[in-house]
């Protein structure tokens, strides 16, 4: 594992702080160490009035380095820390268990608020559903098997290249019925994290109605640029118009669908217009200005064309119509990313639909495209 396999993200916050967990078994091939060691890094933080997105560097002291998988780390801390990915250094330990430093340098927060009333910290507590949604890493764990059981049961053709990075690949759920319309998911994570396989299971509805489907990955940031990311998915979407004939589904009156960071992207590629006739939108964010003034700017790689990549400042095609849902349970800051581009768009697209998900978090909204409200409104628009 390379000693430094992050790059450094200088924000503010002060001193260190130490977290461990005991473990007495091999580390190969399990996750449950880490999954412990980065929950008791979050209570650490907690207690020390800090965020994970104030650290600079860790240390991580274990006893077998080279038993550690580098992307395996990765996963987990982004699956824990999303908008952060501080220098990760890996020592061995002649000690049982692991145990992490955290840098943080002196707090330098701007006082008073620095963006539609809220402080530096409010507004990172607004954009981190890990922050307010119990039981995150369970989900995402649940999400990941769901997703493998799901490619075991279906038939489908697997990993699809439309572009040439490394992860322009999609996977193509064929319907049964020629020419039938084309749903193309478009998965979320952040931007930085997450596979097309952890949510191939949320199409199941829109392939039982009679769609056909493609589950869309992309490369993530900070490898890339949010900015090219946005290509890529908008070229994923022209691959599959090109393709059409071959590969059995109808070339027009395509949908894109997206959850979160996959909400932003489906909207980007929707107001493009082209081959897209509808777009369901599940928590996504649509204005970008709020992440500019957050650590996770620097790892999206946004500078001024914040605009340009937020979809509630530009316009959709006339044509499209749209449904833009949102958890009940979700942030204010998330309602009202929802409420923006739902109110822009409703006056220059065809239709505007919006959705509150009843009894439902940020995790929980996408849930709805299997057999609830979101699957229906759906399958109304293919």
């Amino acid at each position: 594992m390379p000693a430094e396999c992050f790059p450094r993200i200088r924000v503010s916050g002060r001193g260190t702080v130490v977290a461990g967990v005991d473990h007495d078994g091999p580390f190969t091939g399990t996750s449950e160490p880490l999954i412990g060691l980065f929950r008791a890094l979050q209570e650490r933080l907690a207690a020390e009035g800090a965020l994970e997105a104030e650290l600079l560097a860790l240390d991580l002291r274990v006893p077998d380095p080279a038993a550690f998988d580098g992307l395996q780390v990765e996963r987990l801390w982004r699956e824990h820390f999303a908008g952060n990915v501080p220098v990760l250094r890996v020592h061995a330990s002649d000690r049982p268990g692991l145990t992490v430093t955290g840098e943080l340098p002196p707090r330098d927060e701007p006082r008073g608020a620095v963006y539609n009333g809220y402080s530096a910290s409010e507004l990172q507590w607004q954009y981190g559903p890990i922050l307010w949604e119990d039981g995150v890493q369970d989900t995402l764990a649940g999400w990941r098997r769901r997703g493998e059981e799901f490619l075991r049961s279906r038939e489908h053709h697997a990993d699809l290249r439309y572009g040439p990075g490394p992860r322009e690949t999609l996977d193509l759920f064929p319907s049964e019925r020629p020419g039938a319309p084309l749903a193309v998911f478009v998965h979320g994570g952040y931007w930085q994290m997450m596979d097309k396989s952890d949510h191939c299971q949320f199409t199941a509805g829109l392939l039982d109605g009679g769609a056909a489907v493609a589950v869309v990955n992309y490369d993530l940031c900070p490898s890339v640029p949010l900015s090219a990311i946005a290509g890529q998915v908008r070229g994923a979407v022209r691959w599959l118009h090109e393709n059409a004939a071959r590969l059995g589904y109808r070339d027009h009156g395509m949908q894109v669908i997206g959850h979160s960071a996959g909400g932003h992207l489906a909207a980007l590629a929707a107001a493009d217009g082209g081959p897209v006739g509808s777009a369901v939108l599940v928590s996504g964010l649509y204005d970008l200005t709020p992440l500019m003034l957050m650590p996770i700017a620097r790892t999206l790689g946004l500078n001024r064309d914040a605009d340009g990549l937020s979809p509630a400042h530009l316009d959709p095609d006339p044509g499209l119509r749209a449904v833009v849902a949102v958890g009940e349970r979700e942030s204010d800051e998330w309602h009202r990313q929802s409420a923006v581009l739902a109110g822009r768009w409703r006056a220059r697209a065809a239709s505007v639909t919006e959705v509150q998900v009843p009894d439902a978090a940020h995790f929980g909204a996408v849930e709805s495209l299997l057999t609830g409200e979101l699957r229906d409104l759906a399958l109304d628009l293919l």
